[in-house]
């Protein structure tokens, strides 16, 4: 079974909260590998910290699309 890791990756500035938050980088290891630097992963989706406090004062999030993300060194 895979195992799924969430990982904060970056802080970021978000102009509708205006507030910083943490980018967490949903990441799925393949079934047998264990979680590490050095380990292949697959990233399934990023989020904001944020997400749930914008949420309820109806905040959509415009999370960061995948072009303006650093690539992973992993």
């Amino acid at each position: 079974m895979p195992t799924v890791v969430m990982v904060t990756v970056d802080r970021l500035w978000c102009y509708r909260a205006r507030a910083e938050a943490d980018l967490v980088e949903e990441r799925v290891y393949a079934d047998g590998v264990t979680p590490g630097p050095a380990a292949p992963y697959t990233v399934r989706a990023w989020r904001c910290a944020l997400d749930p406090e914008c949420q309820a004062r109806g905040l959509n999030c415009r999370l960061a699309q995948p072009a303006e993300i650093p690539p992973s060194t992993s």
